[in-house]
């Protein structure tokens, strides 16, 4: 069985209990417009282009048989939907190599057998047993539910702890499937706040906090605090609310990542919001921190 991935961050402390490795898996089911890896959202990703190291030497034009590259004024132009990602384009950049992302050109969607994948990690792992474990991120993780399970069983059988990160927007039989596998959720409750979320993710939602209300595994609330998407006064209290019909005592809060529009721009797609402007102020976030102990969470800024 092969897993699908676009990144691995070898050390995090921001992502799930302890040091972290963590698993960053192909594809979502939402489209939030503060999402910092727009590339991940598709079952591929799109061709990333970092013009400032671009030579202009016109080797990808000459090489792709597509017309995805060309060049106007000195400008290389990028046309990402004749784009077969066959990676002729990145052998032929001076710049470039298909097993990095450092270069003008690449392509970060990666695919591995499920026990290469583990052997490439366990190093790693086996390192930060005793103060982290791994963590299964995305995307939406459990897009990949038979894969994830496969690895996290990889894990339990080492002692290796494991968390995934979800947006719980998925049908409670995906969760079902990994739970006895997984030491420690990270949830998203977009669907019980977001104005322009289905009735029918709502529900999903829903259904799923009073499922993972049953479950021993540790559970830990992530709010992303954007300005004028998430931080209204009526939003914080339906997450604490949610929290309450769950049992979730924690809570995570994530401001805005002032590096979002990076990845919008290697990979052509244009961003709903700017960080700047989304990003909350100190003040701001020490309110929402107080709102959450102000009803008895355990609360952590993340940054």
């Amino acid at each position: 069985m092969r897993i699908k991935y676009f990144d691995i961050g070898w050390l995090s402390r921001t992502d799930g209990p302890g040091n972290r490795t963590v698993l960053f898996l192909q594809e979502c089911n939402l489209r939030c417009p503060w999402c910092h890896s727009p590339h991940s959202r598709e079952v591929e990703s799109p061709i990333l282009f970092n013009e400032v190291r671009c030579i202009n030497c016109h080797n990808c034009m000459e090489i792709c048989i597509q017309n995805v590259h060309s060049f106007r004024n000195g400008i290389h132009m990028v046309q990402r939907k004749n784009c077969i990602k066959c990676g002729r384009c990145i052998e032929a950049c001076p710049t470039s190599r298909l097993d990095t992302n450092s270069g003008a050109l690449f392509l970060p969607t990666r695919s591995m057998e499920v026990s290469d994948m583990f052997s490439l990690l366990r190093p790693q792992l086996e390192v930060l047993k005793t103060s982290g474990g791994l963590t299964v991120s995305g995307g939406e993780a459990l897009l990949q539910k038979e894969a994830v399970m496969e690895i996290l069983k990889l894990c339990k059988s080492r002692n290796i702890h494991t968390a995934v990160e979800t947006s719980l927007t998925l049908p409670e039989e995906y969760y079902d499937s990994v739970s006895e596998y997984v030491d420690c959720w990270l949830i998203g409750l977009r669907g019980t706040y977001l104005n322009n979320i289905s009735d029918k993710i709502k529900s999903t939602t829903m259904n799923n906090v009073r499922y993972f209300s049953r479950l021993d595994s540790e559970v830990v609330v992530r709010f992303p605090v954007i300005k004028n998407y998430t931080m209204s006064e009526i939003q914080l209290s339906r997450i604490a609310e949610t929290m309450c019909i769950g049992a979730f005592n924690n809570i995570e809060i994530l401001p805005c990542n002032k590096s979002m529009e990076h990845y919008y721009k290697l990979s052509g797609i244009t961003s709903e919001i700017n960080a700047e402007d989304a990003f909350p102020d100190a003040y701001e976030i020490k309110c929402i921190v107080s709102f959450f102990k102000a009803k008895g969470f355990n609360v952590k800024v993340i940054s």
